[in-house]
């Protein structure tokens, strides 16, 4: 590059004028600032998303997420990258105020920050965040932190960016926690409780089913309480059962090679889990733990296998069912990859 020859010339004409090793900090310097005018171009938003679009890894009702599509705007999520200083810490300040400006979408009331590609900040950068925060409580915008690393809450939490009670700082340890719970704030303002009201099994079976079909279905079904933390299904088993969601909350999640595990899917009332490896075989491709206490129904292989036979009548809706909750899955799945490649 030109401006390569134009730094050699410099270092050249400074070694005849004042030295070698003064040359050499001289070109150290224009080297420095030449990286650091170059790399403040770079955008450190590697991608920018609304909440309108992105969901969480949480299936929702038809009504709710007809609500979030609407009102999901409200949410506006900055996934960042790379090492953030004084120049791209600006630019986040600058997108906030330019979201905050716009007048064709709702206003935004939840700024989520994504640190998962982020190598670290340096104390200039910390400015730019106290600025953004200062502007959030101008505007009534709650800031939302996820996949901040120790070093990095430190740094913002020496500076006055913390959470507190009824305060408008949250920090999550994951992308898709943070998501779930703006979404849920976006809900309850407008009436509408995240969790569905308990229904037993069989009335909401008796919506998709005839009365007969559901009370027949309910014989070949194991009724189990279970509290939070239970594991219905652990990853790499073979595959023995189903079962359907009568109450609670049940997450489905994959073990990591380090130790870890990562999110899939969260079910709630009205939904099944584990259908997938019981009609394909081979073993589960993730463990299903509760996350608060449920109520689920078991139908096992031994019990899928006897209806098949003795009342094959029975099985075609229970196999039409299956395929709906499926295909909403994919549905919410192509979705969310859309709003990625946008």
């Amino acid at each position: 590059p030109r401006i390569d020859y134009f730094v050699v010339m410099i270092i050249l004409l400074a070694i005849a004028a004042a030295g070698f090793l003064e040359s050499v900090g001289l070109g150290i310097a224009i080297t420095v600032i030449l990286f650091v005018f170059n790399y403040s171009r770079i955008d450190v938003v590697k991608q920018s998303l609304s909440g309108a679009t992105y969901k969480s890894n949480v299936q929702r009702p038809t009504k709710h997420t007809r609500a979030l599509r609407v009102h999901g705007h409200e949410l506006f999520i900055l996934q960042l990258q790379g090492f953030v200083f004084f120049g791209t810490a600006n630019q986040l300040v600058e997108r906030l105020k330019t979201r905050i400006g716009e007048t064709g979408l709702p206003a935004v009331r939840f700024l989520l920050l994504d640190f998962r590609l982020v190598s670290g900040i340096d104390s200039s950068a910390v400015l730019g965040f106290v600025k953004m925060r200062q502007l959030a409580e101008n505007e009534d915008v709650t800031l939302v932190f996820a996949h901040t690393s120790p070093e990095i809450r430190r740094q913002l939490e020496n500076n006055g960016i913390r959470e507190e009670e009824d305060g408008n700082v949250h920090w999550f340890p994951e992308l898709d926690r943070a998501v779930e719970w703006c979404e849920d704030q976006i809900l309850l303002a407008r009436g509408i409780a995240p969790q569905e009201p308990h229904l037993p099994l069989a009335e909401r079976l008796a919506r998709v089913l005839a009365s007969d079909q559901t009370s027949e279905l309910m014989k070949y079904l194991e009724k189990v309480e279970v509290p939070a933390g239970h594991v219905l299904m652990r990853q790499d088993d073979p595959p023995d059962d189903l079962y359907l969601i009568e109450s609670g909350k049940i997450t489905v999640q994959i073990e990591l090679a380090d130790g870890g595990t990562a999110r899939l899917l969260t079910l709630g009332a009205g939904t099944a889990v584990g259908q997938e490896e019981l009609y394909l075989g081979g073993s589960r491709a993730a463990s299903v733990i509760t996350e608060v206490p449920s109520i689920v129904y078991r139908l096992s292989a031994g019990a899928l296998h006897r209806m098949e036979t003795d009342e094959p009548q029975l099985a075609i809706p229970l196999h039409h069912l299956m395929a709906r909750v499926l295909a909403e899955r994919l549905v919410a799945t192509r979705r969310s990859l859309e709003s990625l490649m946008q």
